[in-house]
């Protein structure tokens, strides 16, 4: 009687552990692929095609935002002398870029100024070089830099001469992101915290290795 008490009671507690297992897995398997992820960006819906940028390239060459097709593309607008937003928004870049590790290839973030009087060439590249030697900087006639900064809805406004350090240039101060197909799916808003920014761009890169 004891051994068949004994056997029964061996037998419940494999079942229970067996069935405390399979639940185990069933809730890891929902939190890791049935969870759905809830992006920090600001997502534009549907996404719309990214208007081309055709500008200069600091280091002498010629760019244009189509031949990166393939490629997560970030755009931001702004300038070397800023005080504030642009040299936050690129330290916020220098650690995703540090952070993304193997993935740091399959993006790309282009800084298109919004002061050329003063962003020569030489200044910006010198500049970005300080956060990341893969930031591509851009510059362009007016007349350019004029097309883009309307097809991206950049309001530019020169202040003005304050100080020793000149004049500011009120830009906006958003991210504008471009995915491989080339279109415009999002923007990382000024103040968004450098890991939402890196779990963003994580979360869309995964989605679109799939």
């Amino acid at each position: 009687m004891a051994s068949w008490i004994g056997g029964w009671m061996r037998k419940a507690f494999f079942t229970l552990a067996g069935v405390t297992l399979l639940i185990v897995v069933i809730v890891t398997g929902w939190d890791r692929f049935g969870r759905v992820y809830t992006p920090a960006w600001s997502r534009i819906d549907p996404p719309a095609q990214a208007p081309e940028i055709e500008l200069a390239e600091t280091n002498g060459g010629s760019f244009r935002l189509s031949e990166l097709q393939g490629k997560l593309v970030l755009v931001f607008f702004g300038y070397t002398h800023c005080p504030d937003i642009c040299p936050g928004t690129l330290k916020n870049m220098q650690f995703v870029f540090e952070q993304l590790g193997d993935q740091t290839g399959e993006v790309r973030f282009v800084f298109v100024t919004v002061d050329p009087a003063r962003d020569t060439p030489e200044r910006m590249r010198s500049y970005l070089a300080l956060f990341h030697p893969e930031f591509i900087g851009l510059t362009g006639s007016a007349e350019a830099l004029e097309r883009a900064y309307a097809d991206y809805t950049v309001n530019v406004v020169k202040g003005p001469a304050a100080g020793i350090a000149g004049y500011d240039v009120a830009h906006a101060s958003r991210i504008f992101v471009i995915d491989r197909e080339g279109r415009l799916v999002g923007t990382f808003p000024y103040g968004l915290s450098r890991e939402s920014i890196l779990a963003d761009l994580q979360h869309l890169l995964s989605q679109q290795d799939t």
